[in-house]
Formats: structure tokens, sequence, C-alpha cells
């Protein structure tokens, strides 16, 4: 994990989905906070402000953010990051698409780079999700084809 986190000075998040898995890692990881359910709203705020514009927090720079996709996986502009880390697969492709697209979205200047970390045993699960993914683009490909055939239908 620190191998992934530790490249370069550039900011990441760690995606987790236990308590004991995000304490460990942010106890490891160099520059990281945790971002906890049981904070309050202040201190959560306080910790995203920091972490998205790049100001200290307790006297800190902020250089990943080690947290859950239920807390910070939707609504919340993560430009800043083009590293993102998943300790944990998860079978719920929703959660995993919106979490990498806190940072993978406009105004986004680098390349996002997702790390997946799995054992053999989610083997199934990982491939449900990559299935998904690829269900999806799919759709997105009809989509467009068939937006570009209105669009010549209409001599735009």
């Amino acid at each position: 994990m620190c191998d992934i986190t530790d490249q370069d000075d550039s900011h990441a998040v760690v995606w987790c989905v236990g308590n004991d898995e995000s304490a460990l890692l942010a106890a490891r990881i160099e520059g990281a906070v945790e971002m906890r359910g049981e904070y309050g709203v202040k201190k959560k705020e306080a910790i995203l402000t920091a972490f998205t514009k790049g100001e200290p927090y307790n006297g800190n720079l902020i250089r990943v953010l080690v947290t859950k996709c239920s807390m910070c996986g939707l609504g919340i502009n993560l430009q800043r990051v083009h590293r993102q880390i998943f300790c944990t697969v998860t079978d719920n492709a929703t959660a995993f698409y919106q979490s990498v697209r806190r940072s993978y979205r406009f105004g986004q200047k680098h390349k996002v780079d997702v790390f997946v970390i799995s054992s053999e045993a989610e083997g199934d699960v990982l491939q449900g999700l990559r299935d998904k993914q690829a269900a999806m683009d799919e759709s997105w490909s009809q989509i467009t084809t068939k937006m570009k055939e209105l669009w010549a239908a209409k001599d735009v």
C-alpha cells in the first residue's frame, strides 16, 4: 500500500470498508489523515476542506485521505487527487464508480490512477465489477452511436 501512496508527493485517497483497516492504514501512511463516520460534522468539514484546498490540518498538510465510500464517495470534488486505492473490493459497482468519479471529473489536470487491492478469495467480486464496467462501456457506446445518428439525421 505504501509503495503506491509514496510514489511521489501527490495527493491520494485510500478507500476502506472497516474502521480497524482505516486506522491501521492512516497510521502507516506518511501524511495520511483518517476520516471516520464517528467524527463530528465540524471535524469532517475541516479535514475535507484542508485536503481539497491543500491547506494544513492541525499544522500538517494532508497528502493522503483514508476514508470510506459511504462518507466521501458522493458529491465531493477531489480533482486534487489523481491516485485512488481501494483496499477492499466491493460488489457495489455504483459506489465504486461514484468514488472514482470524485477525482475523475471536470477540472482534473492529471491522469487518474485507480488501484484495487484484492485477494484470490475476492476474484469473483472483482470479475463482477469488471463485467459491470464492460456493460456500462457498451451502453455508453450505444448511446453515443445513437446520438450521432440522430444529430446526422437532423442535418445540424
